[in-house]
């Protein structure tokens, strides 16, 4: 299988683990949110949250919540068989065009939802599946992704962004840090955390 080519350095992406597998599922009727700022504070498995406007968001943690480091990446470092989660933007025709893609570590693949699902946004559609083949066209690659036999074609830019997902220790996570938290929300309006990613 072919290398494709490389991708411009990326930012921070929001939209990848929309659905978190068994932490969603314990909470199927809760919608899933996000929240991104730096953590103000961080003790006895709460978090506190200041956002860029400065109203703070306090979050729970439990020894389920995931926590991830995302590292810049490029198209040549995805293989056939890699578990990904594919961000993308599905036009009036159907084709779908990707616009970020997290490759995800060992494991990690089994906690989510798998399969193809529209996102919050209009138009936008999260695949999580395995890559199966690609192919260059001009300046864009088309992707396959596949899960129980269904398969998924995905134009993919030279510029996608990228971040490969790799799975730490709590301890990581610093007062300081600006990270990324999704999970439900909780009757007492805390966030019930189920992952916090932030940029390696």
């Amino acid at each position: 299988m072919k290398h494709i080519g490389p991708a411009r350095p990326v930012v921070l992406v929001l939209g990848v683990l929309l659905a978190l597998g068994a932490a969603a599922a314990a909470s199927a009727q809760a919608m899933t949110v996000s929240v991104d700022g730096t953590v103000a504070s961080l003790s006895q498995g709460r978090l506190t949250l200041t956002a860029a406007d400065g109203t703070t968001k306090e979050a729970v943690l439990s020894p389920a919540t995931m926590i991830l480091e995302r590292q810049k990446a490029t198209l040549t470092d995805i293989q056939e068989g890699d578990a990904m989660g594919v961000t993308a933007h599905r036009a009036e025709d159907g084709n779908m065009t990707a616009t970020a893609i997290n490759i995800f570590p060992s494991g990690l693949y089994k906690m989510v939802k798998k399969g193809q699902f529209p996102m919050q946004q209009p138009g936008q559609i999260m695949t999580n599946a395995v890559v199966s083949a690609y192919a260059a066209s001009g300046n864009s690659h088309q992707l396959t992704m596949k899960y129980a036999g269904e398969t998924y074609p995905i134009v993919v830019p030279d510029d996608t962004q990228i971040f490969r997902l790799l799975a730490v220790d709590r301890g990581m996570v610093k007062e300081g840090m600006h990270v990324l938290i999704r999970g439900t929300q909780n009757a007492d309006g805390t966030l019930k955390a189920a992952v916090i990613s932030y940029d390696g």
